[in-house]
């Protein structure tokens, strides 16, 4: 059976946002973290590595309204910068979501593209994660879109980890390395070079999780955020939570501290021999 992107995002969609499925994932998020590699420019002046959204959060609220954008390679190398993740069961597969947290987006050309305070995607899918766990579909999401790549056509780092490369400037994840280095859709630069700047993601997770739900124990959760460790989640990320977690997470986890607003669905994109088109609504 073939599963094109808006099936596959569809199906997403409906796991983590389906009631009652939660388990204990923790796991599989390990083995199939992202490798994330970075443009061979990135870490010079204000193009910046992923950021802990925690600490961006607590700077905000104490009245620093400075630019805050780490470029410190060695707190990446190092598991410093956590990535967040969250998966829940589609049938007999299992989808995994990780997002980097980035404290300021540079310009992608000239004079336009730059935001504080983004987050970025990669969605791996489990197959038959209850009998025979494999890694199948993996989606790479940007600001103006994702796509979705089967095995064969990503890159695997050490046999589990799937390898994503992110945009200098916007910081999207794709399967590929290149880029023109402008803002057009697929064209940010993200070109690693000798210096192979690389994240080991799975070096420090940290899930994000939903209150009412039911536990491995079969017992219903207080409604409450649950809390990460040694602090709430609100504390942790605050207003900080992704608008595109609107999309992927449940309302008890994607509302803390996020303005109601309504948010509409982009495009889905289609594949064809070339770099993916987006598809008119």
């Amino acid at each position: 059976m073939s599963w094109s992107p808006a099936i596959f995002f569809g199906c997403t969609l409906a796991a983590l946002l389906a009631p009652g499925l939660a388990l204990d994932f923790k796991d599989f998020a390990y083995d199939y973290a992202p490798y994330l590699r970075f443009d061979k420019k990135e870490g010079n002046t204000d193009l910046c590595f992923p950021h802990n959204a925690s600490d961006y959060y607590h700077v905000r609220k104490a009245g620093d309204t400075s630019r805050q954008c780490n470029m410190d390679y060695a707190t990446v190398s190092n598991g410093d910068i956590p990535t967040y993740w969250h998966a829940m069961t589609c049938g007999y597969h299992l989808h995994i979501a990780y997002w980097s947290f980035y404290g300021y987006n540079h310009d992608c050309d000239c004079c336009s593209g730059e935001r504080d305070a983004w987050w970025e995607f990669v969605v791996v899918k489990v197959r038959d994660w209850d009998l025979q766990p494999h890694m199948h579909e993996v989606m790479f999401g940007q600001k103006k879109g994702w796509y979705t790549r089967i095995p064969g056509h990503y890159e695997v780092h050490d046999t589990t980890h799937p390898v994503a490369y992110v945009g200098k400037a916007s910081h999207g994840t794709y399967h590929d390395d290149g880029g023109t280095g402008t803002c057009c859709y697929f064209e940010d630069f993200r070109n690693p070079g000798s210096e192979d700047r690389h994240m080991k993601t799975w070096l420090n997770l940290v899930e994000l999780k939903q209150a009412g739900r039911r536990g491995v124990d079969g017992r219903r959760r207080r409604r409450r955020v649950e809390r990460p460790p040694r602090a709430h989640l609100q504390e942790r990320l605050g207003p900080l939570l992704p608008r595109r977690l609107h999309w992927v997470l449940p309302p008890a986890v994607r509302d803390v501290g996020m303005p109601q607003e309504r948010h509409r669905q982009r495009p889905v994109l289609r594949f064809s021999k070339g770099p993916p088109r987006r598809r008119n609504r």
